[in-house]
C-alpha cells in the first residue's frame, strides 16, 4: 500500500546521510512502484543535479516538469544544468520560468549567466511589461519548458 512513498522517504534518509547510491535505488523503486510520482523524479534530479550528472538530472528532472508544471525548483535545476552544459539559451527559458513561478535564486544566476555586464543595471530596472517580447521569442524554442508540458 503506497509503497512508492516508504521508498522515497527511504531514499531521503539515504541521502541525508551522505549515502547517494543508495538513495538513487531507492528513488528509482519508488518510480517502478509509481511511474508517475514525482516526487521521486525530482528528488533523482536534485541528486545528479549535485553530483554532476548532468543528462541524468535532465532526463528525471523534465519528467518532473511534465508530472508537475508549476514547481518553481524544477526550472531552477533545469536552468542549472544546461549552464553546467554550457547551454546558455535553455539555461536562461529554465531560470526565467523558475523566476516566473517565484524561485528566490532564479535572478541572481539570471543576473550571473544570463545578462551581459553591461546590461545588469537595465535588466534589474526593466518593468514587467518589457520581458513580454523576451517570452514571445522563448516560445518559439523548441525545448521551451510550456510546449513541453503539452505532450
Amino acid at each position: 500500500y503506497n509503497t512508492q512513498f516508504a521508498h522515497n522517504n527511504l531514499g531521503i534518509a539515504y541521502e541525508k546521510n551522505g549515502e547517494l547510491e543508495k538513495a538513487i535505488e531507492e528513488y528509482k523503486t519508488s518510480i517502478k512502484v509509481e511511474p508517475d510520482f514525482f516526487d521521486a523524479y525530482y528528488n533523482l534530479g536534485r541528486v545528479y543535479t549535485d553530483t554532476k550528472q548532468v543528462n541524468y538530472a535532465i532526463s528525471y528532472l523534465k519528467r518532473a516538469m511534465k508530472l508537475d508544471s508549476n514547481v518553481p525548483d524544477v526550472y531552477y535545476l533545469l536552468g542549472v544544468n544546461y549552464i553546467a552544459k554550457n547551454n546558455r539559451e535553455k539555461a536562461c527559458n529554465y531560470l526565467q520560468q523558475a523566476l516566473n513561478l517565484g524561485h528566490t535564486l532564479a535572478q541572481e544566476k539570471i543576473n550571473d549567466y544570463c545578462v551581459n555586464d553591461d546590461k545588469k543595471e537595465v535588466k534589474k530596472q526593466e518593468n514587467p511589461q518589457q520581458n513580454t517580447d523576451n517570452q514571445e521569442d522563448e516560445n518559439n524554442n523548441e525545448d521551451n519548458p510550456q510546449e513541453d508540458n503539452q505532450e
